[in-house]
């Protein structure tokens, strides 16, 4: 075998190795669909309360504290009346991503009409923000996250005790008029954001055992 014929050889099993790391690799999480260029990020306040949720578990209330920032070049139209529709929870990202733990916020029946000047000639301050390159939209929204303090004994619809990450994923569109229609007349004021969007996760705590309130909150039967 020549020089050349070895060195060509030896350059043959190194890419193939390669090949078998990188499809021997761990995937990578898989991250929700986003509104390219829409950022969002959540602050999980101080607790606001503790409700019993019956013997074995308990419903703690989160002031979130949300920004949305317009990272495309162009402006984008976000209604006011945000509402976070989930919570994906779990113990790191990739788990997060995969919907280890899931909570629903039932917001079909939030769906708006809105009022008629809403949707008039310009996007109206009272319902909507205009945001330009890099500008923001701040507000604060109470999420509840209800926990059983015993994983061993748990309670339906509930997310153990411990650390997670957690994201929101963010109604940007409360109305019940097609925001393509709205896309299209105001154009040239920006881009009608009205897509499903995702924050990052951050860290929480939820502990077990805490002091807890009676709230009048029964927990499903089961």
């Amino acid at each position: 075998m020549g020089p050349s014929t070895a060195l060509l050889f030896l350059l043959m099993v190194a890419l193939a190795q390669n090949k078998d790391a990188q499809s021997n690799a761990a995937p990578k999480p898989a991250a929700p669909p986003e509104l390219p260029g829409v950022e969002v990020a959540a602050q999980f306040l101080i607790p606001t309360k503790f409700c019993e949720y019956g013997p074995r578990a308990y419903i703690v209330y989160f002031p979130v504290e949300i920004t949305v920032t317009n990272g495309r070049r162009t402006p984008i139209i976000l209604a006011r009346q945000l509402t976070i529709s989930r919570l994906l929870l779990g113990a790191n990202i990739s788990e997060v991503w995969a919907h280890k733990y899931e909570i629903g916020n039932h917001t079909a029946g939030l769906r708006l009409l809105g009022h008629g000047p809403d949707f008039e000639g310009y996007p109206s301050s009272p319902a909507f923000i205009v945001l330009k390159h890099n500008q923001s939209y701040v507000f604060t929204a109470v999420q509840g996250i209800s926990v059983s303090n015993d994983p061993k004994n748990a309670v339906l619809g509930t997310v153990p005790t411990g650390d997670f990450e957690v994201s929101l994923e963010l109604q940007t569109w409360p109305y019940q008029r097609d925001a393509a229609t709205l896309n299209n007349q105001w154009s040239h004021f920006g881009d009608v954001i009205s897509g499903a969007a995702f924050s990052f996760p951050v860290q929480i705590k939820l502990p077990a055992n805490p002091v807890v309130q009676k709230c009048g909150l029964m927990p499903p039967p089961g």
